[in-house]
C-alpha cells in the first residue's frame, strides 16, 4: 500500500547484507512494491573523511549517505514527484496501513518530507511540536531515517547539502537541516507503527517482537 502513495519506493541494502532475506520477505508480506538499491561497499570508501558521531570507522555512514544521494539524484532525473526510501532494517507493525492513512489523511496535501518511521528510542531528546492528534512537526535531533517519504520540492536542497557538508554529517543530521528549514513542511506521525530493528547497545520494546540485528552504522 505504501507504493500507492508515491511514484517509487526504494529499498536500500548493502552487499552481503544479513538483513536482505528478512526485508524482502517482510515487504512481500506487507504488499509493498519496491526497487532495490545497493549501497556502495564501505570497504572501498576512503577513511580520510570523518563523519560526525559515526565512531572510529566512518565508511559505513558514508556508504549510506552515498545511497541517499544517488536515490535523490535518480528521482530528480526520472522526474519522480514523490518517493519513499526504506532501509533494510525496517519493521512494519500489524495494522500499520491504518495508522499510516490516519496520519497521511490528516496532514496538508502539500507536505515536503514525511518521516513515517522515526525512532522511538529518542523521544526524550527529539525536538518536535504537536500539529494535531495524528502528527507532529519535527524540528531537530534524533529522528532517524529508516522509512522516509520525500517530495521533489526538497531534492535540490537535499543534494546541495552534500556540497556544503562534504559527507561529514550523517544522514539523519542532513534531514535535520530540512526539518529546521521553514521553507519545507515536514511531519512525523504521533503513533509509532514502523520501527528500526537494528540495535547498538540499547534495547527497547517493539510490538510483535521481531528478529533483531546488530547495527553496522
Amino acid at each position: 500500500m505504501l507504493h500507492t502513495l508515491v511514484d517509487k519506493v526504494f529499498l536500500i541494502t548493502t552487499i552481503n547484507s544479513e538483513r536482505f532475506d528478512y526485508i524482502i520477505s517482510h515487504l512481500k508480506e506487507n504488499d509493498i512494491e519496491y526497487q532495490i538499491f545497493v549501497a556502495p561497499n564501505y570497504e572501498i570508501i576512503t577513511d580520510k573523511i570523518k563523519v560526525l558521531h559515526s565512531g572510529n570507522d566512518n565508511r559505513a555512514s558514508i556508504s549510506l549517505l552515498s545511497a541517499y544521494q544517488s536515490i535523490i539524484e535518480i528521482s530528480k532525473l526520472c522526474d519522480y514527484k514523490s518517493i519513499s526510501i526504506i532501509e533494510d532494517d525496517c519493521y512494519f507493525t500489524t495494522n500499520w496501513q491504518k495508522s499510516l492513512m490516519n496520519f497521511y489523511n490528516n496532514i496538508p496535501f502539500d507536505w515536503d518530507l514525511l518521516n513515517i518511521g522515526y525512532h522511538p528510542l529518542h523521544d526524550t531528546d527529539t525536538i518536535k511540536k504537536l500539529y494535531n492528534e495524528y502528527a507532529y512537526i519535527p524540528e531537530n535531533w534524533h529522528h532517524t531515517t529508516h522509512c522516509m517519504m520525500v517530495k521533489n520540492t526538497v531534492y535540490d536542497y537535499f543534494l546541495s547539502l552534500y556540497n556544503k557538508w562534504n559527507y561529514t554529517i550523517p544522514i539523519d543530521y542532513m534531514f535535520n537541516e530540512l526539518y529546521k528549514n521553514n521553507n519545507f513542511r515536514s511531519y512525523i506521525p504521533s503513533s509509532k507503527f514502523i520501527y528500526q530493528i537494528s540495535i547498538r547497545n540499547d534495547v527497547y520494546y517493539i510490538p510483535g517482537n521481531p528478529i533483531r540485528f546488530k547495527s553496522t552504522v
